[in-house]
């Protein structure tokens, strides 16, 4: 069970928009969509070969408290660096918490 102070840590959750450049262009970009507190836990540094290149993939999980506009379409900044959503699970269908399953990007 989650306790409000396992939830220590402040996140920001971004999600993508589109900006125009002087040329008029769209131009992909991430805004804000809030600032909340989450508990953080790693999962693993899983290593992966690809192209005889080492790549090392850190997956952490963010649990926030429920809300429904989260998606795995965003990202999360936290402590300096940006995290890709992969997952957004519903903790027990209760609609109280949410797991975030986060890699991150390098």
């Amino acid at each position: 069970m989650m306790h409000a102070a396992d939830l220590r840590y402040l996140i920001v959750i971004q999600e993508p928009t589109t900006d125009r450049n002087s040329y008029g262009e769209d131009v992909p970009t991430w805004s804000e969509l809030d600032t909340v507190y989450a508990a953080v836990e790693p999962l693993s540094g899983r290593e992966l070969f690809e192209a005889q290149h080492e790549i090392t993939e850190v997956m952490v999980k963010f649990t926030i408290r429920y809300r429904d506009d989260v998606t795995a379409v965003m990202r999360i900044s936290f402590d300096s660096d940006i995290y890709n959503i992969k997952e957004v699970i519903n903790v027990d269908e209760r609609d109280r918490m949410l797991t975030l399953l986060a890699i991150k990007n390098e």
